[in-house]
């Protein structure tokens, strides 16, 4: 009965409300009790619990001794239960809190990637150029990956397939072609890395660096032993206009990784007047 009265009565009324309920059905209780087993057994019956002498006074505190023992471990043990069941839900929020959070992240890709690449699309299309079903193509894949990639982790060659895809799409909207250089172990395809964490950071390279003249290739290197290492360098457009070397996305990505690998990788930016790099190991 007192671990009933705590069930429902705890989360509603608080813990003072409650322990005065229970104060009430203390003598409520045995007085019932003791109407069934010393009134009613003694006259259907001829039976009763407990000696033919006792009064009441005394059945109400032998009876309360005994109530209070079981109610102590009824107590503990509620609390314990209620415990676990807090802790449990807690849990469970701060989990739904992280995926949401992600969500939210990844989904903040998504018309990115299309405005950017829309119009010169568009262009393609309008000059009746052969690339544009390419382009297109190219366009269709990223977005389906964005919508309905749902792992948390993928290899690191499934990224790369994107980034391909993400480069030949850029490149449509230049009248140069884009100066980067890859350099990736072979042993680094299989690892397995948060979807589009390395996109970003060639989205980034792109949208804030310098390629037009060799001299200002980017440089992009892959390599596993423990872990992988991830570096991306590039050439700074100016002085002044990007001065961070860095937008957004790279913020984006910091918060996601602290979310899915916490503990397990690190995220450095360094830069000068001349050139912006961003490091990434994960292990």
């Amino acid at each position: 009965s007192v671990y009933l009265i705590f069930f429902f009565n705890y989360a509603k009324r608080g813990l003072w409300v409650t322990l005065l309920i229970i104060a009430v059905a203390f003598p409520v209780l045995i007085g019932v009790r003791y109407i069934i087993q010393e009134v009613l057994l003694l006259k259907l019956f001829g039976v009763r619990n407990y000696y033919f002498d006792i009064t009441f006074a005394a059945y109400m505190r032998d009876n309360l001794y005994f109530t209070f023992q079981y109610s102590l471990f009824s107590f503990f043990f509620f609390f314990h239960r209620n415990s676990m069941h807090t802790e449990q839900q807690r849990a469970e929020l701060e989990l739904q809190n992280k995926k949401a959070e992600l969500e939210l992240l990844r989904s903040q890709v998504n018309p990115h990637v299309l405005f950017n690449n829309l119009n010169s699309i568009y262009s393609l299309v309008n000059a009746k150029s052969d690339k544009a079903l390419t382009a297109i193509e190219h366009l269709s894949e990223l977005l389906r990956f964005t919508l309905y990639e749902k792992r948390e982790f993928i290899p690191f060659s499934e990224e790369l397939s994107l980034i391909e895809r993400y480069i030949a799409l850029h490149q449509y909207r230049l009248d140069y072609p884009i100066q980067i250089a890859f350099e990736c172990s072979p042993n680094s395809a299989a690892f397995l890395i948060p979807p589009m964490s390395v996109l970003t950071l060639v989205e980034n390279a792109l949208k804030h660096g310098k390629y037009r003249e060799p001299s200002d290739v980017i440089l992009f290197s892959a390599k596993a032993d423990v872990g992988l290492t991830l570096t991306i360098s590039n050439a700074r457009k100016t002085e002044t206009g990007s001065r961070e070397g860095g937008g957004v996305g790279l913020g984006h990505l910091q918060r996601r990784l602290q979310l899915l690998l916490p503990n397990r990788h690190t995220f450095t930016i360094s830069q000068n007047a001349m050139r912006f790099e961003v490091t990434l190991n994960l292990q």
